[in-house]
């Protein structure tokens, strides 16, 4: 068999088929389904983050992923669930990730309002940082039409998160009433 066969053969493609990935099957094999799923989640934040939603077109996010266009519609059905799955759900999963924490600072009698707002500063800042592509990717998708339905759902669960946090407080110093006035 020559080369050229055994390099097909390799790759897990057959004579004719077309071989439409742009990155080398891992030593191995191919990869997993839950592989390849990860590798066009982490393309897409990455892409949506630097280019936006519209900015960043399905093929450029295949590639970068080393798999075909076709996958990212098998395996997400269209880019607008994609973004969801590399954006919007880890966002949202930091939101949640967030209010959970501030609940449980809120609840700490031993620690002063000062001590709270300090601690949870730096968790938001932290929690920012580590998922900055998210957050950046979230505030590109704001300002383009294209992205109406993920940009509005987005933007709901954003505002409940704030409301929450504020319900959160608003208990907390309803209970110390020498806390900060949270009704003006």
């Amino acid at each position: 068999m020559g080369r050229a066969m055994s390099d097909v053969k390799a790759r897990g493609a057959y004579p004719g088929q077309v071989d439409d990935t742009s990155s080398p099957v891992p030593r191995g094999g191919r990869r997993g389904t839950s592989e390849v799923r990860q590798a066009l989640v982490q393309a897409a934040a990455e892409l949506f983050a630097t280019k936006g939603y519209s900015g960043t077109g399905t093929k450029e996010i295949a590639t970068a992923a080393g798999t075909s266009e076709t996958t990212i519609y098998r395996q997400f059905g269209s880019k607008s669930e994609l973004f969801s799955a590399a954006v919007a759900e880890p966002f949202h999963d930091f939101l949640a990730e967030y209010e959970s924490y501030f609940e449980r600072a809120m609840q700490r009698d031993d620690w002063s309002d000062q001590m709270i707002t300090e601690r949870s500063i730096e968790r938001l800042y932290h929690h920012l940082r580590e998922r900055r592509n998210s957050v950046l990717a979230m505030i590109y998708v704001h300002t383009d039409p294209s992205a109406a339905e993920p940009a509005h759902r987005a933007r709901e669960r954003i505002e409940a998160f704030f409301a929450q946090l504020h319900d959160i407080g608003v208990r907390r110093w309803r209970r110390d009433p020498g806390g900060l006035d949270v009704e003006r």
